[in-house]
């Protein structure tokens, strides 16, 4: 029995990625558009990780533009993009790809979250497709920029960890799902 669930698991798992990299799979091929050009493109904060934590402390990382710098400061969103432009400069492709990735991973803790609240792994992953697969979802993975929301789903289910029974192996680390609640913010 106990072999059968880790096999569910395993199918829900893959069923959940493919899915997801199925239906956003075509975003790997767009360019940088509206305000990637802002927050990415012509940022010269996100060039250099020398010195990550001016991410967290300085408004004028957020992008190239003054006014912008002003209304909108997102420190997680631009120092996500600094990383990712260390690994790979500005290729469009592998920034949409990180987008993917951290949308497939909301997908899955949505998937471990509803298991471990509902206890029905049907539901679970019907709930998981839904959530990969429904088009509100479209913008936040296509548009590069739009990353702030996906970290924010990150960190707000992120979040949810404490509530599942720790194990005594994994006790110390219950203060980190306290930190993501606080970045969601």
């Amino acid at each position: 029995m106990k072999q059968r669930k880790k096999i569910i698991y395993f199918l829900s798992i893959l069923a959940i990625i493919f899915s997801g990299f199925l239906i956003y799979a075509n975003t790997l091929k767009n360019g940088f558009v509206y305000d990637d050009e802002t927050f990415v493109v012509q940022n010269p904060a996100i060039r250099s990780l020398n010195s990550p934590l001016r991410f967290l402390i300085d408004r004028n990382t957020s992008s190239h533009n003054p006014q912008m710098n002003r209304d909108v400061w997102r420190p997680f969103t631009t120092l996500s993009y600094a990383f990712t432009y260390h690994f790979s400069g500005l290729n469009p492709k592998i920034f949409h790809l990180c987008n993917m990735i951290i949308h497939l991973i909301n997908g899955l803790l949505v998937y471990f979250l509803t298991v471990f609240f509902i206890r029905n792994r049907i539901l679970a992953l019907t709930v998981a497709l839904v959530f990969i697969a429904h088009p509100v979802q479209t913008e936040s993975v296509a548009w590069i920029s739009q990353r702030s929301n996906l970290l924010f789903s990150s960190f707000y289910l992120f979040s949810f960890l404490p509530e599942i029974p720790p194990t005594a192996k994994y006790t110390a680390l219950l203060f980190i799902p306290y930190c993501f609640f606080v970045f969601s913010a």
